[in-house]
């Protein structure tokens, strides 16, 4: 009764299929989806990672045998890849020779470096928890070798270290800071999936993506006269995006280009308006956003609601970095009162649900024993 109409949606899409794996349902005719299933039979060695977005979703399977075949394809693909080789790691952290080439084309992809102690610990069955949420969203992966772990971090893991990383140079990799909990590590990862901090919408299926991440997203319509002064504009709205990228998405464009003007009534914006607009848009119609506890399917619905709309009088000058800070703050107040009253007020705790964030895994065996031992030689001296 939960999933159902996560899984049906209000418009589905017909005909549906969902593959159930760890425990969640997945969406296997998306682009991620079929990235890992071409990628799993791409190397005889096992290289089996996801090589890249740019692949189309695949054709639905006009047959049975068709059916059984990505059934069992899916079947031999764990849900997080463990990184047991240089060369594995160096794929999935997008350092070998193929992403400097592809760069434009490498999603960001979820990895967790954990202490060979920690393997059965709580933080690592939060992390296992948000990758089954995660599954038609992005590629997750781990490494628990030390001997890895140093060349990447620096240093073993000396506890559970998770980050989003990326091809961007100036954003290499983005820590996870907590609260562990498994809602908050999908929403976490979610808000970084689509790599960059703003988006410049140019198209309705872009517009689709971007909400379909589940935060609300933050819409700032400009006029086009602003196109060549909004240098300023830019640099408020990304330093805002920056701060706040992890509750809210932030997503642009100008309002006579593509696909804006066949928008503007659906939006409520008055053809003859001059000043630039912020919006506040979400795929669902609770402002606070989507349920992280739930898994990540897209709707393919491409509606959207309307949470605010403000107009911006002024020009470009006059939207400041303050100013977005404050519709923001005002924005995320506003809903999570809504969400409090609708019974939802979880959604807005830091982590995500009601659930304690799980505890920080104890040392290796033997570390107590050292420190007392430690303590009695110092006395001893």
């Amino acid at each position: 009764p939960e999933l159902a109409p996560l899984l049906q949606g209000s418009q589905p899409a017909l005909p549906c299929a969902f593959v159930f794996k760890a425990g969640q349902p997945a969406d296997w005719h998306s682009p991620v989806a079929q990235q890992r299933r071409r990628a799993s039979g791409a190397d005889e060695e096992g290289d089996d990672l996801a090589l890249g977005e740019g692949v189309p979703a695949a054709p639905f399977p006009a047959s049975g045998q068709e059916i059984a075949s990505r059934l069992l394809a899916e079947r031999a693909l764990p849900v997080v890849q463990p990184l047991r080789t240089a060369r594995q790691a160096e794929r999935f952290l997008h350092l070998d020779s193929w992403s400097a080439n592809h760069a434009s084309e490498e999603p960001p992809r979820l990895v967790g470096f954990f202490p060979p102690w920690a393997e059965h610990g709580a933080r690592r069955r939060a992390f296992l928890q948000a990758a089954g949420l995660l599954q038609g969203l992005m590629s997750v992966g781990e490494c628990t070798d030390p001997k890895l772990q140093a060349g990447f971090l620096g240093a073993p893991a000396a506890r559970a270290t998770v980050q989003v990383v990326k091809r961007d140079r100036a954003e290499r990799a983005v820590a996870f800071a907590g609260p562990w909990t498994a809602p908050a590590l999908a929403r976490f990862a979610a808000a970084h999936a689509r790599g960059a901090a703003v988006t410049d919408v140019t198209s309705e299926s872009a517009l689709v993506e971007a909400l379909e991440v589940g935060l609300p997203a933050l819409l700032l319509l400009m006029p086009d006269e602003w196109e060549e002064d909004a240098a300023d504009v830019m640099k408020a709205f990304k330093a805002t995006a920056l701060k706040y990228r992890e509750r809210v998405t932030f997503i642009y464009g100008f309002r006579d280009t593509d696909p804006w003007p066949s928008l503007l009534q659906q939006l409520g914006i008055s053809p003859s308006a001059r000043g630039a607009h912020l919006a506040f848009l979400g795929a669902t119609r609770a402002a606070i956003g989507r349920d992280w506890a739930l898994p990540w399917l897209r709707s393919g619905a491409g509606a959207f609601a309307i949470h605010r709309l403000e107009e911006q009088r002024g020009g470009p000058e006059a939207l400041t970095e303050g100013v977005l800070e404050g519709a923001v703050e005002s924005f995320l107040a506003e809903a999570a009162a809504q969400a409090d009253a609708l019974g939802l007020g979880h959604l807005a705790l830091p982590g995500a649900c009601r659930e304690p964030e799980a505890p920080e895994d104890e040392g290796p065996p033997g570390d107590e024993q050292d420190e007392q031992g430690a303590g009695e030689r110092a006395r001893g001296r």
